[in-house]
């Protein structure tokens, strides 16, 4: 019964170092993808951002056609003057201006929540790809931007890093 007792404390005192190696290497692990916000799961990125450049072209194509079909169905009053929405009014509504306070020591997931959130970009992961690209990931600065509304998402990131 002793030498089955050894044996175990022999097996155990051994592969105690090969457990806590392997714990320790998992605890950075999980440390080092949650800091980086999931940066290692960038392949659904790309998916993602092919997906949001294809809304973002319907988009266009329908804000196109109605703005053809409005123009079309504008009146005109009595004197011959235009009824309908002023153009200035429309120049102010595509020219929406939008402040964002960035934090000290965002990530890039972070800074694309709050892009998103704001209504600037589709959603984060098209701005993590972009910084991805770009290799933009450490010149992004923290700080109160005015973005305009329909400001691309490269015109966002040089304002970012400037």
């Amino acid at each position: 019964m002793k030498d089955f007792l050894e044996k175990v404390k022999d097996i155990l005192y051994d592969g105690i170092d090969y457990i806590i190696m392997i714990g320790i290497i998992a605890a950075i692990a999980f440390i080092i993808n949650w800091k980086l916000d999931g940066l290692f799961t960038i392949s659904d990125v790309n998916e993602l951002y092919a997906e949001a450049s294809e809304s973002t072209e319907e988009k266009i194509s329908e804000n196109e056609n109605n703005t053809i079909s409005s123009s079309n169905e504008e009146e005109s009053d009595e004197d011959g003057q235009v009824v309908g929405e002023n153009n200035t009014e429309k120049a102010n509504k595509e020219d929406e201006i939008i402040t964002i306070n960035i934090p000290a020591g965002s990530l890039p997931g972070d800074i694309g929540n709050i892009l998103a959130s704001e209504g600037l970009v589709e959603s984060k992961d098209v701005i993590l790809k972009r910084v991805t690209e770009t290799n933009t990931e450490k010149k992004l600065k923290y700080g109160e931007y005015k973005i305009s509304k329909n400001s691309s998402i490269d015109e966002i990131l040089d304002i970012l890093t400037k």
